[in-house]
């Protein structure tokens, strides 16, 4: 029992990100996620396609768990055939968690603590060579 709370752990703490796009202008052909660039400010010319967002609490800290939203948002952008997203909000939030496991007397054990989620969102663009 302890191996599987073990297992459901490492999932909580690694485990993945999700994301969704929004469009508001026709899709262009998926792309390779590598190509996908994050802007704090506006390029100087682009097309917007839409409206991406990412949330994730996998990670072991803040940072970790940033990094994981914004490669689920390169994802979701990169779906759509956006090249480009142009970082908008980044909100925080810290999520109560409880995990159960059977203690050596037999007992059921429940582990609990928090930690930081991350959710980003910003405009999928594409931006011309």
């Amino acid at each position: 029992m302890k191996i599987l709370s073990a297992v459901f752990l490492s999932l909580f703490l690694f485990g993945c990100a999700s994301g969704t796009a929004l469009l508001s202008s026709p899709a262009r052909e998926p792309i390779d996620v590598a190509q996908v660039k994050l802007y704090t400010e506006s390029p100087e010319s682009y097309e917007v396609i839409g409206v991406v967002k990412a949330f994730s609490e996998a990670g072991i800290n803040k940072e970790q768990t940033q990094k994981y939203a914004e490669k689920e948002l390169k994802k979701q952008a990169a779906k759509i055939g956006a090249n480009g997203v142009i970082l908008g909000a980044v909100d925080e939030e810290q999520v109560s968690y409880s995990i159960p496991s059977r203690g050596l007397s037999g007992n059921i054990e429940t582990s609990s603590g928090s930690k930081t989620a991350i959710a980003v969102s910003g405009k999928a663009i594409y931006v011309a060579d």
